[in-house]
């Protein structure tokens, strides 16, 4: 009698996959900083139904701190989920990168590290942690109902540990107005930690892609076989990562909404 192939086993012992299950870490640390950003533009650009803060009186006043409150805990889970990433992505590359791979991410890292913009964002943190809360100022559209959040940056220059490109970025963002919307920076910044992030995914997914590939066929087997004896049982790989066309391609197993269709998160920049 031929004893049942062991594709937990066969699966758990492959070279695929920790490689596997560090990609689905890393793309959960890319998640939490989309959801911080996308709390953080949604709460700074809702439109305002009571602009009572606009008013000088007691409630207003009320309003106002409540709203500022909201404004820097947003910002700070932001900032402390870029950092995150950052920490993480530092690991991953190192653990999983081979030389020539290496090489060339140490090169897209020290671009955006170069960009005053990111260097702000993540020197952000820094300054949220030991410095101050930021000033923060309200734009009230009257006319359209809309209310959009802006840092003060005469306050935030007063702060001795900016890198230079950073302080000639807020003297530049100071002249002619009193402040710049959050939204604008926070945004710019989390295009380009999603572009890096998922070049980073690419070059592994590339390097791993045959011990990857092994990986996901012995998983496709294991799926057919449980499901054709009509088992309940855990999957154990609930997505694919993989490369169609040089681009990244992730493969969701289980989603209501496209159950056969990838998810292509990154195109390779021109």
């Amino acid at each position: 009698m031929v004893p049942e192939r062991d594709y937990r086993s066969e699966m758990k012992g492959s070279p695929g996959w920790p490689v596997h299950w560090a990609c689905e870490r890393f793309e959960l640390t890319l998640g939490v900083l989309r959801e911080n950003l996308k709390e953080l533009l949604t709460f700074v650009g809702e439109p305002l139904i009571k602009p009572l803060f606009a008013f000088p009186d007691h409630e207003g006043r009320m309003l106002k701190k409540r709203s500022d409150s909201e404004v820097i805990r947003r910002l700070h889970n932001f900032v402390a989920a870029a950092m995150t990433l950052v920490d993480h992505s530092r690991t991953f590359s190192k653990v999983h990168l081979n030389q020539e791979n290496s090489l060339r991410y140490k090169d897209l890292r020290s671009i955006m590290k170069s960009d005053p913009e990111v260097q702000f964002v993540q020197l952000l943190r820094n300054y949220l942690l030991h410095a101050a809360v930021p000033q923060i100022c309200d734009h009230v559209n009257w006319r359209e109902s809309i209310n959009k959040i802006g840092l003060i940056p005469s306050s935030l220059l007063a702060w001795g540990r900016w890198t230079n490109p950073v302080r000639k970025l807020l003297k530049q963002l100071s002249e002619g107005k009193e402040y710049f919307y959050i939204s604008d920076f926070a945004a710019s910044y989390g295009n380009k930690a999603e572009n890096i992030s998922y070049q980073l995914l690419n070059m592994i997914i590339s390097q791993y892609r045959d011990d990857l590939e092994y990986l996901y066929n012995v998983h496709r087997e294991f799926l057919r076989v449980h499901t054709s004896k009509g088992y309940v049982f855990d999957p154990l790989i609930t997505k694919y990562f993989t490369l169609a066309n040089g681009e990244l391609v992730i493969y969701p197993l289980f989603d209501k909404d496209r159950p056969s269709t990838p998810d292509r998160r990154h195109r390779p920049a021109d």
